[in-house]
């Protein structure tokens, strides 16, 4: 018998005997697993000075198996039991492995032994590991610690480890580390029924067993499209497919054995399915065996050929178990050594594998699987909450019993199944399967209107192109109106000279006048004259008014335009508010959305791929500085289209990347916490009310040093309590921005164009009034001045307003010019120059896709460049960088830094090969060249690039004044605010409006419907305003708070007809939130939790919807007469204790008795006595007549031993956990003993003791009488 040893946590010498050899250990197995467990387990005696000694993350030292001696295990866990032993757990010290830390991102290649070099280089710790491999396939991997977590992942049992890459099977010795082509051999014993085997189960299992494979692969095609590859015939069978009377078909994707800019094939894609049939034994069933077996070699008839009958793990061995048909050679995949025998206690064995491929395989099988039930498992994930499924009680009219709120229940109807979830105190309907056909419909329903609703986009893009081509028709018609103006001008001044000739003729008239009697008929004569003047300047007049009608024309044809453009886009507006399914998302570009920083704060951004969301555009962030913990906002721009009083849900898928933990909020009161690691959709549900802030997405972080790595993913805030799927905001359905910007455009030519009628009106009107003037020359010739001059003064007034059209239109071109791509030519072979490089082993490739940096300058970090020219970046200036790019097979996760020197540049990385949108922000600060930094070995492809001038604002104000209007108007965006003053009235527009200082309102009256809702207060109301006179009548239900004096309440007039029905027990109920009565019952509630009732049956205990028992009156059941109190513990309940507070201030109770039928509270089901137990019967009328036993324990060799002892403590009885023992005046007599000696005599046969002894006479000291005893 061999017995492990144990050490101190510390002990660098194992060729002692430590602390000791652990002797009362009743047992002891070391299990290990090929490539997997290796752990060691044992039973110990807690009676024994050892047990003491054994503590967590201390060592025991035992063998593995006959030739892997002296392992080391590390204590993790020790779990005492009832029966006097305890359990011991410990782990191999290879184990450490999985304790320490590693570097964040490892890339190896080479021969497995270079990989585990690598793989040791790689732990941060200092470590004793001795690692080698005879494995010499070179092969490379990569490691990033959000896929792979510690070393003993990296080791294997994860995607991309040493195992999975590399294969083998690992030897663990101690600290030494081997990976082993083969650690086994072929074991030269067999296995046999009647030879050695002691026990046998075989298990064959078909039920994962796949006959056929379904190879395909999935690539993008050159206009982005993905496409599928499948071979002829789609499937390829295994070699024994006629053995099965089916096919079971595997599909198997083998799009990552292609190279990036590889196109799939049918004959390679072909070749991979055959090869993948025959390394993971398509169609051969896995068998398991497991045999415990008569180890040989430890026998003393195998003392000579022990060495022929060891088996070691990994060895292959023949099985032969006739009479079960067995006859195998398989590999030992499990041993279990019995450390206190040196020998085995049972083996596994199976069908050979070569590597844990199969086993990864299954597990990104399982992982998928888990993924179509995510929906339905997610909520049960959480440890808390139960889902439960069929029909519960008797006949199925029952119900499953809740455990909390939330807790789910599907519930089998007909062929529908019902869904509900428990309230706390009922099971409520939610939805039926039977509403699917109408939910399928409602689909059908929004589908139709998808349609629709992008044949309606692809129109409004068309009305978006004919809208570019009215603004040019706009401009075209604003320079004729500036050309009519001129010549309306010219006109005027042609009438100006006519005046002042009729001023002459008039002047003239009048001397001639004072002369009529005279010379009559000179006078008559210049009178003719005068009016054929005056005909000619009334035809002259006719000709301005001609062309102020051809200005108006213009103008109403320009008003025209202009209107159809704003209800065009009126109508683009309500189509997008319209279009929606569920709430309107409100978050603009929230498929790929970005937080803006804050505080200070840097944000970096790159879009990533998330299979596990399907996401092929999440935004990648990396949070760095700052000066806050709030770090970062969504959308940038506060939401403020938002109802008062009304709930809105945000939410947004999040990964956290990094090792900090991240808290989002809504800013209205609700957060959720995203640990590291942790993948999830937070969903937010808040009123938004009148007194909070605007809602958006906010970022924390624990402190403000914090750095954060996280990726999100389709951010979405909607109206309503209930989250939706996601979909997009409606202006992020059509291409709207260019319609912003023309609807911006048109709105400030708009107003202008309105003036331009004004003023046109205005002439034409006055135009008027001068002819008239002029036909009533004859008569009142001086007014022909006055008229003309006015005339001259609009038609100044039309010219300087149609110049001011221009020049505000103009500025409007050039702001929308300034909008462009900063980079010249997007197609690169083209540019001139061609961007320049600096450093050694860096160069330019350039094909029809676009541009191939390769940084091969060793370990320099180097860069590429454009200057100026071909750009014209400008210093002190913010530029957003976009670009497509991609990166070569060695370069993922590789930091690629874009910017200027010394300016303010981002960095990005790619995790693979694929092509992505990268988004960025830089500042010039020194130089104006476009730089990307390469690291070594690194390759990245820019396929399309643009640069944009960072916060481009179109700003324009206007001051217009005519003789009738003044208009002071300033526009920014969609926001206008004017003042226009006219002669008929006076408006003030704008979004905010603010007046100071004492304002009064003559004659003014404020119309009922302009006063809000409760917006009159008593500060309003003069002090005894409202008198008797005032009121008619107080009507009973406008009286709802404060109070009714007893003098104003008549004495017996509430009676119980004048109270509604239940109205004391609602008010009662209403008043406490613990207690509620109904004309039964009498319930108490803790924190809305049923914690008890009040019955006529007595005193009830619950814990929600579980009764657990009641106290109350009670009789035998067939005989009602018997009656008594009874404590009834009901099925649902799991004990009944008998317990007291020791101390005031104990958080706990300490039982005393206690019923406990199924053993859930002690682990053994019974009555329990935590204490002296006396048992005292008094004899009455007899002084001092008692029977006292009682409970004690009895110390014998240094070992407690319960016992049952009278009133002295010195007799009684004393149980061991196998032996019996009696006491006797305090000598402890153990029975074993007694048992030996009954042993002994059994069978002597017949025996005479003596009774008595002559002592007297003759034969004095002889036996005088004797009892015969038979034996």
């Amino acid at each position: 018998m061999t017995y492990p040893i144990l050490y101190e946590a510390n002990e660098i010498d194992f060729f002692s005997l430590g602390l000791g050899p652990i002797k009362t250990a009743t047992e002891a197995f070391v299990t290990e697993e090929r490539n997997g467990t290796f752990i060691f387990e044992a039973k110990v005696l807690v009676d024994d000075e050892i047990y003491p000694l054994l503590q967590e993350n201390r060592i025991i030292k035992a063998d593995s198996s006959p030739t892997l001696t002296d392992q080391r295990f590390r204590i993790k866990r020790i779990v005492p039991n009832h029966d006097g032993q305890a359990k011991i757990y410990a782990e191999h010290v290879s184990y450490l492995s999985q304790e320490l830390p590693m570097k964040p991102e490892v890339f190896i290649s080479g021969n497995a032994s270079a990989a585990l070099n690598a793989w040791k280089l790689a732990i941060l710790d200092n470590n004793p590991f001795i690692v080698d491999s005879d494995i010499d396939t070179s092969n490379k991997t990569n490691w990033r610690i959000d896929k792979v977590e510690n070393p003993r992942q990296a080791l294997g049992g994860v995607e991309g480890s040493i195992l999975d890459v590399w294969g083998g099977e690992y030897r663990f010795d101690n600290y030494h580390i081997s990976l082993l082509k083969k650690r086994g051999t072929t074991a030269n014993t067999i296995l046999a029924y009647g030879r050695n085997i002691t026990d046998f189960e075989q298990e064959r299992n078909i039920m994962t067993t796949y006959t056929t494979i379904y190879p395909y692969a999935i690539y993008t095609d050159d206009d982005e499209n993905e496409q599928i590859v499948t071979i002829d015939g789609y499937v390829v069978d295994c070699e024994n497919i006629n053995e099965y009377p089916n096919r079971n078909v595997l599909p198997v994707d083998f799009s990552n054995k292609f190279e990036h800019d590889e196109v799939p094939t049918k004959v390679k894609l072909k070749q991979l399915a055959q090869d993948y049939i025959k390394d993971n034994d398509i169609g051969i069933p896995k068998t398991s065996i497991k045999v415990s077996f008569l180890d040989l070699a430890q026998t003393a008839d195998y003392a000579d050929i022990a060495t022929l009958e060891t088996v070691e793990l990994c060895d292959d061995v023949r099985v032969y178990y006739e009479k079960l048909g067995v006859d195998t050679t398989a590999k030992v995949i499990k041993t279990k050594w019995n450390v206190l025998r040196d020998a085995y206690d049972e083996i596994e064995i199976g069908e050979k594998r070569t590597t844990l491929s199969s086993i990864i395989n299954d597990t990104q099988t399982s992982i998928k699987e888990i993924g179509n039930q995510m929906d339905s498992a997610i909520t049960a994930a959480n440890g808390k909450n139960m889902i439960f499924h069929g029909l519960f009680g008797k006949n199925g009219e029952g119900e499953p019993t809740a455990t909390r709120v939330g807790d789910m229940w599907y519930k089998p109807s007909g062929e529908d199944i019902e869904f509900y979830i428990w309230d706390g105190t009922v099971w409520t309907f939610i939805m039926s399967t039977a509403k699917f056909d109408e939910i399928a419909n409602k689909v059908s329903e929004v589908e139709s209107d998808t349609k629709r609703a992008v044949e309606k986009a692809n129109n409004i893009q068309i009305n978006v192109n004919h809208l570019v081509s009215d603004i040019s028709a706009m401009n075209r018609d604003i320079s004729t109106i500036s050309f009519k103006a001129s010549e309306a001008y010219s006109k005027v001044r042609s009438v100006e000279g006519k005046t002042v000739s009729i001023e002459k003729s008039v002047d003239g008239l009048k001397g001639r006048i004072t002369t009529v009697e005279t010379t009559s008929t000179s006078t008559t004569k210049k009178l003719n004259e005068l009016e054929i003047t005056v005909d000619g300047q009334k035809q002259t007049l006719a000709t301005m008014q001609t062309t102020a009608n051809s200005a108006l024309s213009k103008a109403n044809v320009l008003q025209t335009t202009v209107d159809g453009v704003t209800q065009t886009l009126a109508s683009v507006e309500q189509w997008q508010n319209n279009f929606q399914v569920g709430g309107r998302n409100w978050v603009s570009e929230s498929e790929s959305p970005k937080f803006r920083p804050y505080q200070g704060a840097s944000i970096t951004h790159s879009i990533v791929q998330v299979p596990e969301w399907n996401a092929k555009n999440a935004v990648r962030h990396v949070v760095t500085g700052g000066t806050g913990t709030i770090c970062g906002t969504l959308p940038g721009n506060i939401i403020t289209y938002v109802k008062n009083n009304t709930s809105y849900v945000h939410s947004i898928y999040v990964k956290n990347n990094g090792d900090k933990r991240i808290r989002f909020s809504n800013n209205l009161g609700k957060t959720d916490y995203v640990e590291p690691g942790q993948s999830k959709r937070i969903s937010l549900v808040a009123k938004h009310l009148e007194n909070l802030a605007a809602m958006q997405f906010v970022l924390y972080r624990s402190t403000n040093a914090d750095s954060l790595d996280f990726t999100v993913w389709r951010a979405q805030i909607e109206e309503g309590n209930q989250l939706t799927d996601w979909s997009p905001a409606p202006e992020d359905k059509a291409q709207t921005t260019k319609v912003n910007e023309i609807e911006t455009t048109v709105d400030g030519v708009k107003t202008t164009v309105t003036s331009v009628k004004t003023t046109a009106d205005s002439a034409l009107s006055k135009a008027t009034q001068t002819e008239t003037t002029v036909s009533g020359l004859k008569t009142t010739i001086s007014s022909v001045q006055t008229t003309a001059n006015s005339a001259l003064t609009k038609a100044t007034q039309l010219e300087t307003t149609a110049n001011v059209i221009r020049q505000t239109v103009t500025e409007i071109q050039g702001n929308i010019t300034d909008i462009t791509n900063k980079f010249p030519n997007p197609n690169f072979k083209k540019q001139d120059p061609k961007p320049a490089v600096e450093g050694t082993g860096i160069h330019i490739v350039y094909d029809s896709q676009g541009m191939t940096i390769n940084n091969n300058g060793g370990a320099t970090r180097n860069r590429a460049y454009w200057g100026s020219p071909p750009l014209s970046l400008e210093i002190g200036k913010t530029y957003n960088i976009k670009m497509y790019v991609n990166v070569g097979v060695n370069s993922g996760r590789k930091p690629i830094e874009v910017g200027t020197s010394d300016g303010e540049n981002f960095t990005f990385s790619l995790p693979n090969t694929n092509p992505g949108w990268i988004y960025g922000t830089i500042k010039l600060t020194r130089w104006t060249g476009l730089s990307f930094w390469l690291p070594p070995a690194t390759t990245i492809k820019i396929r399309q690039l643009y640069i944009y001038e960072a916060n481009t604002n179109i700003t324009s104000s206007q001051i217009t004044q005519l003789s009738d209007t003044i208009n002071l108007k300033v526009s920014k965006n969609d926001v206008v605010n004017q003042i226009n003053i006219s002669n008929e009235s006076i408006l003030i527009a704008g979004n905010k409006i603010h007046i100071t200082g004492q304002t009064s309102i003559d004659n003014g009256v404020i119309k009922t419907a302009q006063i809000a809702d409760l917006s009159v207060s008593t500060a309003k109301i003069a002090n005894a305003a409202i008198t008797d006179a005032k009121i008619a009548f107080v009507d009973a239900a406008k009286i709802t708070t404060g109070y009714l004096s007893a003098q104003r309440i008549q004495a017996r007039s509430i009676t119980a007809d004048k109270l509604a029905v239940n109205a004391i027990q609602v008010g009662f109920n209403n008043y406490s939130q613990n207690l509620k009565i109904d004309p039964y019952t009498l319930s108490f509630f803790n924190k809305n939790q049923l914690s008890g009732k009040l019955t006529s049956e007595g005193m009830e205990f619950w814990h929600g919807t579980r009764k657990i028992g009641r106290i109350g009156e009670n009789s035998k059941i067939g005989n009602e007469t018997i009656r008594g109190i009874a404590m009834n513990l009901d099925h649902e309940g799991d004990y009944i204790s008998w317990s007291y507070r020791k101390a005031q201030n104990d958080s706990a109770f300490t039982s005393m008795l206690m019923l406990d039928p199924r053993g859930k509270f002690s682990g053994k089901a019974g009555i329990h006595m935590d204490a002296d137990v006396h048992m005292i019967k008094v004899k009455p009328g007899i002084p001092s007549a008692r029977e006292f036993l009682r409970f004690g324990v009895v110390n014998y060799n240094n070992t407690f031993y319960s016992a049952l002892l009278n009133d002295s403590g010195k007799s009684g009885v004393m149980f061991g956990s196998g032996y019996l023992y009696l006491l006797h005046n305090n000598v402890v007599l153990p029975v074993e003993d007694i048992r030996n000696i009954v042993r002994a005599l059994k069978g002597l046969g017949t025996l005479q003791l003596p009774t008595s002894i002559r002592t007297s006479g003759q034969g004095s000291g002889t036996v005088a009488s004797f009892k015969t005893v038979r034996l």
